[in-house]
């Protein structure tokens, strides 16, 4: 029974972690929307992503020295955790850093609310998870609630090719979650995120020397902006979000991060004063209904397996 006790309470700590991760994150990760288009102002895309990593993988050897943290990678996992640094880094930020320049900010992040549809379907396919009707339900009442918040101003080939680049971005990223499951069973988030920013720092590496970057327009501001998107922007919130993987599952994760753009909508109210319109309250309220409706359910699911897996260990 105290077994049985402290496997629940486990388990729930470990959840409600998650979420509060998970919603730092989203803050974070909304906020550096600016930071990484100031920062484009001085350095390139490929350059920038150089930067954030290598700061990331400076403050993660640090942490795991003053913990003591010391994991080794299984020689077969490598070239795993090797395809997810490029993946995570290089491919989705080099695309994302590229459009981002052309797309409202607003726009960026709903469009990765694409992200909920294609995580529930990669589940399905690869992680052999089960996938109800309800939960399809909620996950396309949220992502039609991002969509609903964009407001694109002009149909041009330019604004065709930013859109269509940030939802492979988005494809990207859900193969990153993939790839990264598996792994989180046998290694710590921290210890995962500083081998993948190693990766992610020889890859874009070249790009320091062959984009024509503005190293003399640094000033503390931009100083600024670039350790705040490497510390909290890589190291903090890539391990939270691979925390949250381990515990409440890619979709649950996604779903969390689709508060973006209401952060960035209610910010763009009190800087730019943007006046809502009909879509803008719909969107909203469409997302905090499935967000809602998906937590409380996946609450159900995961207290029904623990019942049962606790069931099945007691016999």
């Amino acid at each position: 029974m105290i077994v049985k006790l402290q496997k629940e309470g486990d388990s729930m700590n470990n959840r409600l972690k998650s979420f509060i991760g998970m919603a730092f994150t989203s803050i974070i990760w909304t906020s550096g929307f600016l930071q990484i288009r100031n920062s484009l102002e001085v350095v390139g895309p490929f350059t920038l992503i150089f930067i954030r990593f290598f700061i990331a993988l400076v403050s993660l050897y640090i942490f795991q020295k003053i913990y003591r943290i010391d994991e080794k990678i299984d020689v077969k996992d490598k070239p795993r955790l090797m395809l997810n640094g490029i993946i995570g880094s290089l491919i989705y930020y080099g695309i994302s850093n590229l459009t981002i320049i052309y797309l409202p900010t607003v726009d960026s992040a709903a469009l990765s609310s694409m992200q909920l549809i294609l995580m529930l379907w990669a589940e399905s396919m690869f992680l052999e998870n089960i996938v109800t009707p309800k939960r399809v339900f909620y996950v396309v009442l949220a992502t039609i609630g991002g969509i609903l918040l964009m407001r694109v101003i002009s149909i041009s080939s330019a604004s065709i090719v930013s859109y269509s680049l940030m939802l492979i971005a988005t494809c990207f990223w859900v193969m990153y979650y993939i790839i990264q499951i598996p792994l989180l069973k046998k290694y710590k988030a921290t210890t995962l995120i500083k081998y993948q920013s190693f990766y992610a720092v020889i890859a874009t590496m070249p790009f320091v020397f062959i984009e024509d970057n503005k190293f003399y327009l640094i000033d503390k501001s931009y100083i600024f902006s670039l350790i705040y998107l490497g510390v909290f922007g890589i190291a903090v919130c890539y391990s939270l979000n691979s925390y949250a993987l381990k515990n409440i599952g890619p979709t649950n994760t996604s779903l969390l991060l689709i508060f973006q753009p209401i952060i960035i909508l209610f910010w763009d109210l009190i800087i730019i004063g943007r006046v809502f319109i009909w879509s803008d309250y719909i969107g909203l309220l469409f997302i905090l209904i499935g967000v809602v409706l998906m937590i409380i359910d996946s609450k159900k699911t995961k207290d029904n397996l623990l019942k049962g897996e606790l069931y099945w260990s007691e016999r």
